[in-house]
């Protein structure tokens, strides 16, 4: 199907939930049942390495219009749905994949441009978000990124928006992430800060070192067990909604 600023170009957001509703049955009959998508960045920055055509549109009301449809026919086709990447990277010049990018936007521009498609999106049932390894100094953060901060995910993501659903991490193997931690106590401080899910590699080595650190922190208060068990309990109401 083309990218979703090729749906956005047709001026037609019924072929935007036409192409979820057919990826959605696709993935289905092949076992999938959680895609990483829509794509709610909003791409004002042209020179955006990463989101470009991923994106649909450098205008938040067509990335609202185009991506409603395409979350409508997804879930109809049995998919969960991830709005990505939270709180927005459509402004950020560099690739996250390789380093830390900054979007210095003040808060009104970011709120009205780039969380817009989140603050439309969640009071329709919105079932998962995916965290930025970005940073957001408007948002009051200038050190951690989104995916590791308490600040935007617990307190504004889930105490602002009101967001009740599933978190994921995006991939913890990206240099935003490795150039500045180490990877176990990374995924710790991603559950700490509101993550529920942490995406990354199947490596055997890594993951026992990642889950003897999650055990570590709970164990040490870092981590609340209460706060974990709502984790499960959201992962556990998302299998349902899986058919799981």
């Amino acid at each position: 199907f083309p990218h979703p600023m090729g749906l956005t170009g047709t001026g037609e957001p019924d072929l935007a939930y036409r192409c979820g509703l057919a990826l959605a049955r696709q993935a289905r009959a092949t076992g999938a049942n959680m895609i990483h998508s829509p794509v709610l960045d909003v791409n004002t920055n042209p020179l955006n390495p990463e989101v470009y055509t991923r994106s649909y549109g450098d205008n938040a009301a067509d990335v609202i219009r185009f991506a409603r449809e395409s979350m409508r026919g997804l879930i109809e086709g049995g998919l969960i749905p991830t709005g990505k990447h939270f709180p927005g990277r459509g402004e950020s010049a560099d690739d996250a994949h390789w380093g830390l990018p900054s979007v210095d936007l003040e808060l009104k521009k970011l709120s009205d441009v780039h969380i817009a498609p989140y603050a439309a999106l969640i009071p329709e049932g919105l079932p998962a978000i995916m965290s930025a390894h970005c940073l957001y100094p408007a948002l009051g953060e200038t050190e951690l990124p989104a995916s590791l901060s308490r600040r935007i995910l617990t307190d504004f993501l889930r105490g602002e928006l009101g967001f009740q659903g599933v978190v994921t991490t995006d991939n913890m193997m990206m240099g935003g992430i490795l150039k500045q931690y180490e990877m176990a106590e990374a995924c710790l401080m991603a559950l700490i800060a509101g993550n529920d899910l942490i995406l990354c590699r199947d490596e055997s080595v890594a993951r026992f070192k990642i889950l003897d650190t999650v055990l570590e922190g709970v164990k040490s208060g870092r981590l609340k067990e209460s706060e974990l068990d709502e984790k499960v309990y959201r992962i556990l109401a998302m299998r349902w909604d899986m058919g799981l």
